[in-house]
């Protein structure tokens, strides 16, 4: 919680001097409690599954809790150097995703997750894996 002083300022009345009038003005400070708080609505990611998986490519589907975009960010040896993005968005935020990886190589064991971003916070599913087919 943040507290934040204003500043106010009132006239309370003027004292004739000889040949002029001069202003009374007195000046007070208020508390005033500023309740700054965004929440931030989470994510759940659910049935998250890889179909389709042949030599090169992969599908990756999965169920947000909450309309969004997402990308599946993938790669080998648990590294996340790679990134795909959900096809069917069509700039729209939509809580059932379908991201096709294409370029794989064959016999290969990748670490996956989805990564969505809503209101300027990254949520990211638990990582998991799949191996490309010969």
């Amino acid at each position: 919680m943040k507290v934040n002083r204003i500043q106010a300022t009132f006239l309370i009345g003027f004292i004739l001097l000889g040949s002029g009038v001069a202003f009374v003005m007195i000046t007070d400070y208020y508390e005033t409690e500023a309740v700054l708080k965004k929440q931030f609505e989470k994510i759940d990611f659910s049935n998250i599954r890889v179909t389709a998986i042949t030599g090169n490519s992969a599908i990756v589907i999965g169920t947000t809790s909450i309309a969004t975009y997402c990308e599946v960010e993938y790669g080998i040896d648990g590294k996340f150097s790679n990134v795909a993005s959900d096809s069917d968005m069509m700039d729209m935020p939509h809580t059932e995703h379908l991201v096709t990886i294409l370029d794989l190589k064959p016999d290969t064991e990748y670490t996956y997750r989805f990564k969505a971003v809503l209101d300027g916070q990254i949520f990211y599913s638990d990582p998991n894996f799949f191996v490309t087919s010969n």
